[in-house]
């Protein structure tokens, strides 16, 4: 079932790329506000792929479950459509509780912290309809691996970084935003795991995000 979830969340992205341009198509108007700066606060569900996502009992698994990320971007607008983006986002899971013959009970767990430069294109639209806009986006990503041994009281936490990419697309109605991005995390490391050292923490976000009142 997992294998299906990308072409769902594909086929949903590009459904509402279609519609939202089929609405703003008519009597295209740059949005008000454009060539200015805004604070954007960030909410995010988040589905793991990959080694992150699969089975503990599979080479590199993590067994990850669902998560959510919260973060916040610094975003310059421009006259064009144009927009480029500081932003930082933290990134946590879902825990996994393995039960394991020698360890005992193990909480596993895995985060990440963010720290990305995105660029952003907004279509033009017609006077308050819902704005279209694409996100591409790189990162240093600090990847955290820990393991709680809930019998004896040890942990193991180590941690990795990695540069990412991302891409996506949203819809900005008003001073709110949803969008769907996809992120590209790819970890070469030897602390995680004895005799493996290239991983793969690929996650898929839906985000919503409010722009805070502009004073700039």
């Amino acid at each position: 079932m997992k294998s299906l979830r990308t072409p769902a969340i594909a086929a949903c992205l590009t459904g509402l790329c279609f519609t939202v341009i089929f609405a703003t198509a008519v009597d295209a108007r740059p949005l008000r506000g454009s060539g200015t700066a805004e604070v954007i606060i960030e909410g995010s569900a988040v589905q793991p792929f990959g080694d992150l996502a699969a089975d503990w009992t599979e080479p590199g698994g993590f067994q990850a479950g669902q998560g959510w990320d919260v973060g916040f971007r610094f975003r310059q607008r421009f006259p064009t459509g144009w927009s480029v983006s500081p932003s930082f986002h933290y990134v946590e899971f879902g825990n996994f509780l393995a039960d394991d013959a020698v360890e005992g009970l193990m909480d596993v767990g895995a985060k990440m912290y963010r720290y990305g430069i995105d660029v952003q294109y907004f279509f033009p639209a017609r006077s308050n309809q819902p704005r279209l806009f694409l996100t591409f986006g790189a990162a240093m990503v600090r990847n955290k691996f820990r393991i709680d041994y809930l019998d004896s009281g040890d942990y193991f936490n180590e941690g990795a970084n990695s540069v990412a990419g991302a891409a996506g697309m949203g819809v900005r109605i008003g001073n709110f935003e949803i969008s769907g991005e996809y992120n590209l995390n790819r970890l070469s490391t030897t602390r995680f795991i004895d005799g493996q050292d290239s991983f793969n923490w690929d996650y898929a976000v839906l985000r919503v995000g409010i722009a805070l009142p502009s004073s700039y």
